[in-house]
């Protein structure tokens, strides 16, 4: 059993259906970025999905998650229309972090070892 975090709500699923809704939620995520669309559409397909697996009583299958994306249907159908936004869903930087080396720390430890230890 994984987790799915929708808006915090916590939901159990089953391993293939939390893989499952995860990349459907990500095809969703990728269709508005690439469109330029706004981030409330996505939004809103979050709650409904968020709302249809609260129904649910009792353990989230498979069948379930598909039932699910079958009614909400693919993003180029969901979004079918819709207009370009001046505000786009961004995604978070990805930028790598690089330690800053400080040669005079690196030099000084340098010379201490070759004095001392040689």
């Amino acid at each position: 059993m994984k987790t799915l975090v929708i808006n915090g709500n916590r939901f159990s699923l089953e391993s293939e259906s939390h893989t499952f809704l995860t990349s459907y939620m990500k095809r969703l995520e990728t269709y508005i970025i690439a469109h330029r669309l706004d981030k409330q559409l996505y939004d809103d397909v979050l709650s409904g999905i968020e709302e249809k697996l609260g129904a649910i009583d009792g353990d989230i299958s498979q069948k379930h998650c598909v039932d699910i994306v079958n009614a909400l249907g693919e993003p180029e159908d969901i979004f079918e229309g819709e207009e370009v936004s001046d505000t786009p869903l961004t995604t978070t930087s990805k930028r790598k972090y690089r330690p800053r080396i400080n040669i005079g720390l690196v030099a000084f430890w340098t010379i201490v070892f070759v004095v001392f230890v040689l």
